[in-house]
């Protein structure tokens, strides 16, 4: 019976020192294969979402309609008359109800303020419009787009939404997504308007 010598245990030591580090190198290769691809996936997610914000100078066509309150309105260019805040929003989408604290408290101050209006526009029907402001009773007036094509026209493809358009009806800030400190002050900014105290626009 051949009794393996102290070089041959050596070598199969080293053959599983190798083996058992290739496999953790393997699996270090598939942590960091995963990962890159989590991001990538993410950074597209992302920039199709941009890709399909309104841009910076864009022109919105005028948009005429009725709130859920029954006021006749104007959406889009004033004749330099006021800068309006859109707040568009899904009443089927989880981030809108998030949303909606963050743009009550700024509708609330800015339309306490000269030269500045805000609207909501919803992307869904007037039935299914209503139904969402008598749920949650926001403070500033909704209106539904009135038709597709007229919110494809504000580019309103994601939700919750949020633009600025100056007096003539070009936008001058957009975001999508919940709003954060960062981001209302950037939009505060845009609007001339100063920063929001703590308790300003709470009800």
């Amino acid at each position: 019976m051949h009794q393996p010598s102290g070089d041959d245990t050596r070598a199969r030591g080293i053959r599983a020192a190798i083996s058992t580090l290739a496999l953790a190198l393997a699996a270090i290769v598939v942590v960091v294969l995963a990962t890159q691809k989590r991001a990538l996936e993410r950074d597209l997610r992302r920039a199709n979402a941009e890709a399909h914000l309104p841009q910076l100078g864009d022109a919105v066509p005028p948009m005429y309609g009725v709130t859920i309150t029954g006021d006749s309105v104007v959406v889009g260019p004033r004749d330099g008359r006021e800068d309006q805040l859109l707040l568009v929003l899904s009443t089927s989408c989880s981030y809108c109800i998030r949303a909606l604290p963050e743009w009550n408290r700024l509708a609330a101050a800015l339309l306490k303020r000269r030269g500045i209006a805000v609207y909501g526009l919803s992307v869904d029907s007037e039935s299914v419009t209503r139904a969402f402001v008598q749920a949650h009773s926001p403070a500033f007036p909704v209106l539904p787009f009135p038709d597709q094509r007229t919110a494809a026209a504000y580019r309103a493809f994601a939700t919750p939404l949020t633009i600025v358009l100056d007096s003539s009806g070009y936008v001058v800030f957009a975001h999508v997504g919940v709003l954060d400190p960062a981001v209302v002050d950037s939009l505060l900014a845009v609007l001339g308007a100063e920063p929001l105290t703590h308790k300003e626009g709470q009800k």
